[in-house]
């Protein structure tokens, strides 16, 4: 493996982060987290941010967000169809489940996802899911990451996230 990929152990906890957002995670089990942006892609491509990676089980498309969320879907459908048209890392969709997280900063209101690129993203993700829940939306979750003291609970695939309570992949 090179420096792109990052093996997490079972309950270890990261920070991923670009210049704008921080996302606290924790490894349910061993899990890869792969640099995809200046890191399996380095080219002029449209790309999402991370890739959380556990062989044969779940793809988790992670894009970090500062203020325009809304090109998040964008990135994410250009970053599986990149991968899928890969013969080296096609292996990397090739799981039970392809999820995307869609990840901003406190500041920012979650989108309700229901224009056409939420729609689109989704069935790509369904698409690429080999076990498919009922309904296709749940495969984007948001992500508010926010301060510590925030008493705000998750709900459905709008989850909250501090480094005190970090998302669970």
């Amino acid at each position: 493996m090179n420096n792109n990929y990052e093996l997490l152990k079972k309950d270890d906890r990261k920070t991923l982060s670009d210049s704008q957002t921080k996302l606290y995670i924790k490894a349910e089990n061993d899990i890869f987290i792969i640099k995809v942006d200046n890191g399996i892609f380095n080219d002029n491509v449209k790309k999402c941010d991370y890739l959380a990676y556990r062989k044969k089980e779940v793809s988790n498309f992670i894009e970090l967000k500062g203020v325009k969320i809304d090109k998040a879907y964008i990135q994410i459908i250009e970053t599986i169809k990149n991968i899928s048209d890969n013969n080296k890392l096609k292996h990397l969709i090739d799981t039970k489940k392809v999820k995307a997280y869609i990840v901003s900063k406190e500041k920012n209101k979650i989108p309700q996802g229901i224009e056409n690129k939420s729609r689109e993203l989704a069935k790509l993700l369904f698409a690429n899911s080999k076990i498919k829940p009922q309904n296709m939306f749940e495969l984007i979750n948001y992500v508010l990451v926010v301060s510590d003291k925030d008493k705000r609970q998750s709900n459905g695939n709008r989850i909250i996230c501090s480094s005190k309570k970090p998302l669970i992949l």
